[in-house]
């Protein structure tokens, strides 16, 4: 949906096209004075009625067409909501079964779209095949939203552990392909906000320097830009995530070719084909790289794999020295530090996960 803010009713740069169709460059504070009493009267009512049209058109952003109770009277509450003004809805999943339905009602409805996502009361049962389901689902071109999904503890018929496993899960699928999240949250604020921030403050734990950034709301373009300066950095990431994106508004000087995320697949098109290196106004060099949509380990052997985690470098006093891979070995002092919470227990696991890869072959990521 593209949602305008209307100013003044013809005005473009610093004309104003009057009626009747006469064209006078003006200075929009003078106005009035330039304008026939009849062309400022028609203006001053066409004003208020496109303003008055573009502020009664409502999006109603959370709705349930797909529960039992409103299900079968969807055709007339489209119909409803249209003859008010309401000219989109999103239908908001709570269950794989709901999901399917919201989905099924945006495909009947041009001006209804769908979320998809299984909420914290609802998720007692959820299995990995409930997930992936879910998952092949986000691929749908009118799904715009992952959810609803959260914690809810108002109720205590759904284990916390439980509620908090599957709400994580959402949300690395979410970000997985780039989509907001709609949450429900009760009687659960902190550990919603505290869940949120998790992703951010693993890799922060692990010494990593973690800046969010936004192309669109031009969210900490300068703290990049200094991180930049005097420096040679690569750039990398998936495709569609948008790196080169990012530099074009770092230096406006690139002008690199973008490409928009793949409705179809809700993934990067691989706009970029090559690497390049570039030089940056404010100083240095940066290299920008064709994304990938999937990492493998082929060259990483067993005992490689550690060196690829930084956090365990402060930690060298295992028993076995070296030859640890901190895994079931004793007296390791990675496995004590992540005991003792200077190590995040999510980033271990991963390694953990990703040792297992390597031994089993499976080394797609």
């Amino acid at each position: 949906m593209k949602v305008f803010l209307v100013t003044f009713p013809f005005f473009v740069f610093d004309y104003v096209f009057s009626v009747p169709l006469s064209i006078k460059k003006v200075n929009p504070k003078n106005i009035s004075t330039l304008l026939t009493k009849t062309e400022f009267a028609i203006l001053a009512y066409l004003w208020y009625y496109f303003a008055e049209r573009m502020m009664s058109m409502y999006y109603d952003t959370h709705c349930h067409l797909n529960s039992s109770q409103m299900y079968d009277l969807r055709h007339e509450f489209v119909k409803k909501a249209l003859e008010n003004n309401v000219t989109y809805m999103n239908v908001v999943g709570y269950s794989l079964e709901g999901s399917k339905k919201a989905v099924q009602i945006a495909e009947e409805f041009e001006n209804v779209y769908a979320v998809v996502g299984i909420g914290p009361e609802d998720c007692l049962e959820t299995t990995d095949e409930d997930l992936k389901e879910i998952e092949a689902l986000l691929a749908h071109p009118k799904v715009v939203a992952v959810g609803e999904i959260g914690l809810d503890y108002h109720w205590g018929t759904v284990p916390k552990e439980k509620q908090q496993m599957i709400f994580r899960q959402f949300i690395r699928m979410a970000n997985a392909h780039q989509l907001p999240v709609v949450i429900h949250s009760r009687d659960a604020t902190q550990d919603t906000i505290e869940i949120l921030k998790e992703l951010k403050d693993i890799y922060e734990i692990s010494g990593y320097k973690v800046i969010p950034v936004s192309n669109k709301l031009k969210l900490n373009i300068d703290k990049i830009k200094d991180e930049l300066t005097e420096s040679t950095v690569v750039f990398a990431g998936p495709s569609g995530v948008g790196k080169s994106s990012l530099l074009n508004e770092v230096d406006k000087n690139f002008e690199l070719k973008t490409g928009e995320v793949s409705d179809k697949i809700k993934r990067g098109k691989h706009t970029t084909r090559h690497a390049e290196l570039l030089k940056l106004e404010c100083g240095g060099m940066v290299a920008d790289t064709p994304g990938f949509s999937s990492l493998t380990l082929d060259d990483i052997e067993e005992s490689e794999l550690k060196e690829y985690f930084i956090e365990f470098d402060n930690y060298d006093e295992c028993r076995f020295g070296s030859r640890c891979i901190h895994e079931n070995e004793p007296s390791c002092s990675v496995k004590e530090a992540v005991e003792n919470g200077e190590i995040s227990r999510k980033r271990y696991d991963s390694y953990i996960q990703l040792l297992n890869e390597i031994r089993s072959g499976k080394r797609r990521y």
